[in-house]
Order: structure tokens, then C-alpha cells, then sequence
């Protein structure tokens, strides 16, 4: 191990994303391990273990799983910026999820006489995209027993709290070009999904929501509470919206209110570390 002090392991796709994060952050130390780099120290006075993993699914998974190896982790928090699903949240609300999903783990379907069609045996239990079936994966828990699972859950220790947190914080509404209407707000429960795209589609968008009655998307959430329900560590994702995945100028509220969505993500994953 390269540390065996209990911390809560905290990561995030992009710089960006642990900004505000690292600010606070003392007693800091830098380790590198092939494939990852990690930043120790404390943050309100809790051990935590910072970790920048990239872009994507398989980066998350494999920086979560990185970390849970070289560290002693009590807890997993992704912290960063997503795509709003729900018509009813708004650029700089933070979403913290009770259930991930993986709605990109699909089955590519063959067009029949009636529309497209999984393969044989291959029922996915949602309704499809085209020829897209999202179907669950097989996963080994940490009891050794395998199931067929969408949903990964967060925990419900950190789901209370963040309802508790959503009375009382008070979010960002950023300024100068990057400046909001309205104060944006912290949302507690309900479902997100994580998949390998960025999504700038309007029809995918409402397929999600009508689908998985969802929240938000982003690419790595699912993933990394994949690895937590398999390793028995107590995970939740706070997202920050930065866009309205696939509404009107997607990609251009994106690139305006990234920073700020990540940032106040930040200040609802600070509020989650001091209740633990």
C-alpha cells in the first residue's frame, strides 16, 4: 500500500472537477503508481485521498479500483459535473443519486419484421434506443456471489445526509459571464446513468429519462459504484450540471458553467465529508 491511513478516496474526471476540493485541502502529499496519481491530506480536518482519473468508463473503474488497492478507503465519492436529464433540474444544480446505471452496456439488435430485436435469450428488461437493448452486467459481490444488476446503489448513510445538506447549503450562482438566474439547488434521491458518450442528442436525452427516470448522465459514476458494490465500500456521486444534455446549446453551457457546476459539486461533497 502506498499509504495505511483510512481515507476517503474522492475522485474526479478532470482537474477542473477537484478544483475547489484541493483548495482546502492540508498535510498534502503527491503519489504516483503505474497507471494513477493520487493527492493525500486532509480536508476539514478528514483524511482523503484525491484522485484525478480521467475521462471515461474504464478510467474511473480503473482508478477506483486503483485506489481501493493501494489505499486503506473507508468511503467513495465522485465528485464533478454532469448532463441534466430531468427537465425539471437546471444548469448549477447538484444532483447526488440513490441508484447508478450503466444504459450504454447494451445489446446491439438486428432489424425483424417488427423493429429491432435483441438477440435470442438476451432480453434486457428496458425498452431499447433503435437498435440499442441496455441489459445488466454479471458481477461478483463481496460475498463471492454473483448476480445480473443495473442499478448500483449509494449509500444510504451519504443519501440521508445529502438530504439533510440540500436544507441547508446554499449553492453558487457563479459570476460575470458564467452568472445564473436563479440560486441553483441540491437534489437528493432518485436515479443516474453513466455510459462511454457525450451526449448532445435531444432524442437520447428523453429516451433517458423516459427509460430510467433519470437525473442526470455522465461517464463515469456507474463505473466507479460498480467497483464500490464489488469491493463492499460505501459510495455516492455528487454531479454539478453543467448542460442539459442534448437541450438547445448543449456543448456551449458546457464549456460557459463547467467550472462552476464542478465547484459547487465541491461545496456539497465537503458538506457529505463532515457528516461522516
Amino acid at each position: 500500500m502506498l499509504d495505511d491511513t483510512p481515507r476517503i478516496a474522492v475522485l474526479g474526471a478532470m482537474a477542473s472537477e477537484l478544483t475547489a476540493l484541493r483548495k482546502g485541502l492540508t498535510d498534502t502529499a503527491e503519489h504516483t503508481a503505474p497507471g494513477a496519481a493520487f493527492t493525500t491530506g486532509r480536508l476539514d480536518g478528514k483524511a482523503v485521498v484525491l484522485v484525478c482519473c480521467g475521462v471515461s468508463m474504464v478510467n474511473a473503474a480503473m482508478a477506483a479500483q486503483r485506489t481501493l488497492d493501494l489505499f486503506d478507503v473507508t468511503h467513495v465519492v465522485v465528485s464533478g459535473c454532469a448532463g441534466g436529464v430531468d427537465p425539471e433540474l437546471k444548469v448549477g444544480d447538484v444532483f447526488v443519486a440513490s441508484q447508478w446505471g450503466q444504459y450504454l452496456d447494451v445489446v446491439m439488435g438486428r432489424e425483424g419484421p417488427s423493429g429491432f430485436e435483441p438477440a435470442s435469450g438476451m432480453q434486457s428488461g428496458y425498452g431499447n434506443f433503435g437498435m440499442m437493448f441496455p441489459k445488466p452486467v454479471t458481477v461478483t459481490g463481496p460475498d463471492g456471489e454473483t448476480e445480473r444488476r443495473f442499478w448500483f446503489p449509494a449509500a444510504p448513510a451519504l443519501l440521508t445526509a445529502a438530504r439533510k445538506l440540500a436544507v441547508t447549503v446554499v449553492l453558487s450562482k457563479g459570476s460575470g459571464a458564467a452568472q445564473l438566474d436563479k440560486t441553483p439547488r441540491l437534489v437528493a434521491g432518485g436515479n443516474g446513468v453513466s455510459g462511454a458518450a457525450f451526449v448532445n442528442n435531444t432524442e437520447l436525452r428523453d429516451y433517458v429519462f423516459e427509460t430510467f427516470a433519470a437525473g442526470v448522465l455522465d461517464c463515469e459514476s456507474a463505473a466507479v459504484a460498480h467497483v464500490a458494490w464489488c469491493n463492499g465500500k460505501p459510495f455516492v456521486a455528487v454531479r454539478g450540471l453543467s448542460s442539459l444534455a442534448g437541450a438547445g446549446d448543449g456543448d456551449k453551457l458546457y464549456t460557459a458553467f463547467n467550472q462552476l457546476a464542478s465547484d459547487n459539486a465541491a461545496l456539497v461533497t465537503m458538506g457529505l465529508l463532515r457528516s461522516l
